[in-house]
């Protein structure tokens, strides 16, 4: 897939993970309903914790490079790259759901 055709997609965080902020980062954490156990977390530093909190179903991929580029002076290529390869790996990881 081109990069150009992720900039249309949608995500938003996953409504099981709870959210904290700790330090400046953001932390994760996947709790068991039934025994309240943290299964797992996740620690997000600066720019991953701006990224999370703009990931509320309504943003797509072009305006979240939109904000990278503006907020962190990156250039729009390597702010989509980035944005493609993290919204990946959370997919896969069940961080985040695409809409």
């Amino acid at each position: 897939m081109a990069m150009n055709q992720h900039l249309n997609r949608c995500f938003r965080r996953n409504p099981q993970l709870e959210s904290t902020a700790a330090l400046g980062d953001t932390v994760l954490m996947s709790i068991n309903p039934d025994t309240g156990d943290v299964n797992g977390n996740y620690i997000l530093n600066e720019l991953s914790s701006r990224i999370w909190d703009l990931l509320d179903g309504h943003n797509t991929v072009a305006d979240l490079r939109e904000v990278v580029v503006r907020e962190y002076a990156v250039d729009p290529d390597t702010a989509l790259k980035d944005l493609v390869t993290l919204l990946g790996d959370w997919e896969y990881e069940g961080i985040v759901q695409e809409l």
